[in-house]
């Protein structure tokens, strides 16, 4: 049995697919939560939850750690590096990285190619400029060195004052927020499922991640065929391999390109079950240049939906909690006796059903389920309506 390394900034996915696998996993995050230790062989922690920011020397030392292992096969990259794309370089020098190098992400994370690559290739995208416009009235500021949308703001005076130098700007488009998860291995792809992104506004930011449902199975095949044809294009464009996602805004039957996530995505959740072996190995393979057989489905498979549930004020999570909230089915369950501060995330909640609205209204009344436990029963209520 092999020994494999997988880093995020929350591992618990990657490290449950991993063991799925029949990996020892060693599990590298900021939170080491209890399901994300249950999974793993060893947990070592790579940064503190309150900054979402991988340590450098944390991260580093947890490799060489890793690397006395004889059997280990390598690390995988999940979401946290998007700042510090170097540390994929740096990884890479202590153990092999499964998944796409520093060269890659940062083509694909540069704005000024990212979109001119869509714009050569035809595939539709919002107007995009790296100049804050003359009227930011209906401008969105953005940066591709984070994830999960926690960077994108309206381009008010307030905001677009402190943005990043790797900032830029883009018309706000109304529609839904969509995704396509993708394997990829030399310079093709496979579609595995397009979800439906829960988004919605945390505090002053007004477009972060909260969740995903999916698969969304009622788009019309030539759109789905449109989606692939692009995964395909843009894999071939920026030599993609692996786990990716390609975001996108659904207007009716058409789609506009936001941005392409070359790691594992979160959305991973929603499908691991369908592959014996997981996702994960899923990703080494297809790293090795192997893709797997097409996933079919037929009407009566289930959609699958998580939600992120955000404390709503200050709480610890005691050991009754913790029992509760596993009892429950919730995920990335915190340690016992962890002080979680005012917005931070408290766990995950999953749903599933034939319908897509019943996965919604049981993450949002799994959601009120864990708020009233680990917080005030009103305030709860407050906020599942």
């Amino acid at each position: 049995m092999s020994t494999l390394v997988v880093a995020a900034l929350s591992a618990r996915l990657l490290a449950q697919s991993a063991q799925r696998a029949g990996w020892r996993v060693v599990a590298l995050d900021l939170f080491g939560d209890v399901d994300t230790c249950a999974a793993a062989d060893e947990w070592h922690s790579i940064g503190d939850p309150a900054t979402l920011r991988v340590d450098v020397d944390l991260f580093l030392a947890a490799l060489e750690s890793a690397r006395a292992k004889a059997d280990c096969i390598g690390w995988i990259a999940g979401a946290g590096f998007e700042p510090r794309p170097d540390l994929l370089d740096a990884g890479a020098r202590v153990l092999p990285l499964l998944g796409n190098d520093r060269a890659t992400i940062e083509r694909l994370r540069d704005p000024r190619r990212f979109f001119a690559v869509l714009a050569e290739r035809q595939i539709p995208h919002p107007e995009t400029t790296l100049d804050l416009p003359a009227q930011p009235l209906g401008w969105l500021v953005k940066d591709f060195a984070t994830s999960g949308g926690w960077h994108v703001r309206r381009a008010d005076a307030t905001h677009v004052h402190n943005a990043a130098p790797s900032a830029y700007f883009q018309r706000e488009l109304a529609g839904r927020p969509m995704s396509v998860l993708f394997i990829a291995a030399d310079g093709r792809s496979r579609t595995i499922g397009v979800n439906e992104m829960l988004v919605r506004a945390h505090g002053a930011r007004p477009f972060v991640y909260h969740g995903a449902v999916g698969p969304v199975v009622d788009l019309p095949p030539s759109l789905v065929s449109d989606l692939s044809s692009t995964v395909d294009t843009l894999v071939q464009a920026f030599g993609l391999r692996g786990l990716g996602s390609l975001d996108f805004i659904l207007h009716g039957d058409t789609f506009t390109v936001l941005e392409v996530n070359a790691r594992p995505s979160a959305t991973m959740a929603l499908y691991d079950h369908e592959f014996a072996a997981g996702l994960i190995k899923v990703h080494v393979d297809a790293c090795a240049g192997v893709l797997p057989q097409a996933v079919t489905r037929n009407a009566s498979d289930r959609v699958h939906g998580e939600r992120i549930v955000f404390a709503t004020g200050a709480c610890v999570v005691t050991s009754a909690h913790v029992q509760r909230l596993l009892a429950l089915g919730c995920r990335d369950v915190p340690q016992p006796d962890s002080r979680i501060a005012p917005g931070a995330p408290l766990c995950t909640v999953s749903a599933s059903d034939v319908n897509p609205e019943r996965v919604r209204t049981g993450l949002a009344q799994q959601e009120a389920t864990v708020l009233a436990m680990v917080q005030n029963r009103n305030e709860a209520h407050r906020h599942a309506s």
